[in-house]
């Protein structure tokens, strides 16, 4: 009798699976996406509304997309308590029950609540600092920059240490917060290690050191008195004139951040695996990101008689491909494993009941489902721009620009307020 009522759970269960993953997590994105490349980030927000509920395995994701979307909207205070509560139940899944990992194992990965990946929980701490930095509190940014560091520290000294190692745009990004409140020391700290970042970038993402970093630890280099620092930067750069301490200290600045195009978006693909206890190939799903188009990926900012091409400093879709990559030796080991299980439980199904046997094989097969679950509202790229100029109110604007350098559009900025000694920080986002 028990070896029945467990049979029958277990093949509850999976049909549940089954049932639930159908339409899966990126398929139900679409209407959200459809939205975001025409432009209109309100009606982004109503389809998230209407494709999702704020409740159960997928929570986190819910309010890490809804965050976004909250951003878009020019919502930042809404958007960094949306991006609180992700945070709270991210911090939850870690403590997450032995039933939850059971039904995982048995159904398939998207029973799992959803914990994100290393880079996303370094880039959600980026995204609240860039939303206190827009309500202009620096102070509360400069919070999201040190829990940055603690989280970067956390991911490196976990068992999976080194799958992220780095995070460039958010060690560059704490460096600059740092330095315009004054903190010195703490930026030329925080620049280093950007710096170490993008050199790990160059090779394994395709993103160089930005030249606004260059000058950045030149000038901290010169401030601080760090002569060795400053030599060897001198020479590793090529660079023989910068702005001067004074002349910093005299004007204000002006740093632009855009976010473009969306981050790739996780798919499906079916394959053959041998099991090594059976030595039966069985079907497993894996997940797999499909890169998205990016139209702009170059940008350039004209302000004054300035004018400024911004750097790339984050590739977020290289980063989430390689996250994956890091992983899919353990989502394969997982899945054959999963596959050999329920095999193994329609066989002993099918001795006592033929035909529960054969729905249980049935719905091993089609319960199997990758997870295809991630924070897909991120830019595909982030860029960054960084202009010294005397106190005053400027129009700037901003080109945006394809990967030929052709035009395609023109954002304008009206009422630049840049203060003495102090950064405005301006930031848009280009979804398509």
């Amino acid at each position: 009798m028990l070896a029945r009522l467990t049979l029958r759970a277990a093949l509850a269960g999976m049909l549940f699976g089954a049932a639930s993953g159908c339409a899966t997590y990126a398929y139900k994105f679409q209407p959200i996406e459809r939205a975001l490349t025409a432009h209109q980030p309100d009606a982004a927000l109503k389809a998230l509304d209407s494709a999702y509920a704020p409740s159960g395995a997928d929570a986190p994701l819910y309010y890490l997309n809804k965050g976004m979307l909250l951003r878009l909207n020019k919502r930042y205070a809404d958007s960094n308590t949306a991006f609180e509560t992700a945070q709270r139940l991210i911090d939850k899944v870690e403590a997450i029950s032995v039933t939850e990992r059971t039904s995982a194992f048995i159904v398939n990965d998207t029973v799992h609540s959803y914990e994100g990946e290393d880079f996303e929980k370094v880039l959600l701490h980026m995204y609240k600092a860039l939303n206190y930095l827009d309500l202009q509190q620096p102070y509360e940014a400069r919070v999201e920059a040190l829990q940055v560091d603690v989280k970067i520290r956390e991911i490196n000294s976990g068992s999976n240490a080194g799958a992220l190692t780095e995070e460039a745009f958010a060690r560059y990004l704490s460096g600059i917060i740092y330095e315009n409140l004054g903190e010195w020391s703490d930026a030329m700290i925080e620049y280093r290690k950007a710096y170490d970042a993008f050199n790990i970038y160059k090779t394994k993402y395709n993103v160089a050191l930005p030249e606004s970093l260059k000058i950045a630890l030149l000038r901290l280099a010169e401030r601080q008195g760090l002569e060795d620092d400053l030599k060897k930067y001198r020479e590793e750069f090529a660079i023989k004139e910068w702005p001067s301490v004074a002349s910093r200290e005299a004007n204000g600045e002006l740093v632009l951040t855009l976010h473009s195009g969306l981050v790739a978006l996780k798919g499906e693909v079916a394959t053959q695996a041998l099991d090594p206890n059976s030595g039966r190939f069985i079907r497993i799903a894996l997940p797999v990101y499909r890169p998205r188009p990016v139209a702009v990926t170059q940008a350039r900012l004209r302000i004054a008689d300035q004018s400024v091409r911004l750097d790339t400093v984050e590739n977020v879709t290289a980063l989430a491909i390689k996250s994956l990559e890091s992983h899919m030796a353990a989502f394969t080991a997982r899945a054959v494993a999963r596959a050999a299980v329920k095999f193994r439980m329609a066989k002993e199904a099918e001795k006592r009941d033929a035909g529960v046997g054969l729905l249980m094989n049935i719905a091993g097969v089609i319960s199997e489902q990758a997870d295809t679950r991630s924070w897909s509202s991120l830019p595909a790229q982030i860029l960054l721009g960084r202009v010294s100029l005397p106190p005053g109110t400027y129009k700037a604007q901003l080109e945006l620009l394809d990967s030929s350098g052709k035009l395609i559009h023109t954002q304008e900025f009206g009422n630049v307020a840049i203060s003495q000694g102090k950064a405005t920080y301006l930031a848009f986002h280009w979804t398509s």
